[in-house]
């Protein structure tokens, strides 16, 4: 009788052990990385968003209301004593390529963080990649960002050190592969018959899809 009562506590005992994690995991609620990535960083609400720049023009003399003027003696690859080496050198990027490595440079200890979203069809932020490395003692800096194919979204870019942040937000817009497959297999004909002059009719907007940055 006494081993089937110790047989039974020692059942008991394993049986709330095992319950613990299983009601620990129901109370954890699912991580959002945009709230992480904002704490991480210290960043508000508003810096996720993309914002084209602005240059004010003069005439006769006056200030006019600022245009959007994009790209205005700003080198997108620098956060301060940290930079990039290659691909972020305009806030609007073209490209046919899903995922890229960014390699940089800056100081040991600096944070850098990278985070890709898009907007679905109902207007709310969905996170397709995100990523964060802390610089060594090299100051070397390299990984890999996805982007969701055939379609716009947004990479913010932060860089922190001790002292404070430098974030960025980028448009990036991938091209479907079709349009690559016709760029490469398009042959431009300077001879045009007249049954040619005579029906035009484009199919795509070539100066847009020779918009390309990498």
């Amino acid at each position: 009788m006494k081993k089937l009562i110790k047989l039974f506590a020692i059942l008991c005992l394993l049986f709330v052990v095992l319950s613990i994690p299983a009601h620990a995991e129901e109370d954890l609620e699912p991580v959002n990385p945009i709230e992480e990535f904002a704490d991480l960083f210290a960043l508000e609400s508003h810096e996720f968003i993309f914002v084209p720049e602005y240059r004010p023009l003069l005439l006769d003399t006056e200030m006019i209301n600022a245009t959007v003027i994009e790209d205005v003696e700003v080198n997108y690859n620098e956060f301060g004593q940290f930079a990039f080496m290659t691909g972020l050198g305009k806030k609007r990027i073209s490209t046919f390529t899903t995922d890229k490595t960014l390699v940089g440079q800056g100081v040991e200890g600096m944070s850098v963080g990278m985070l890709v979203y898009s907007y679905n069809d109902d207007g709310e932020r969905e996170v397709y990649d995100y990523k964060y490395k802390t610089i060594g003692a090299s100051g070397l800096f390299s990984d890999v960002i996805c982007f969701k194919p055939a379609s716009k979204q947004y990479l913010v870019v932060a860089v922190t050190d001790d002292e404070s942040t430098i974030s960025r937000v980028y448009e990036v817009t991938t091209k479907e592969e079709i349009t690559r497959s016709i760029l490469e297999n398009f042959e431009l004909d300077f001879m045009p018959t007249i049954e040619e002059k005579v029906k035009v009719e484009p199919v795509f907007d070539w100066v847009d899809l020779l918009e390309l940055d990498f």
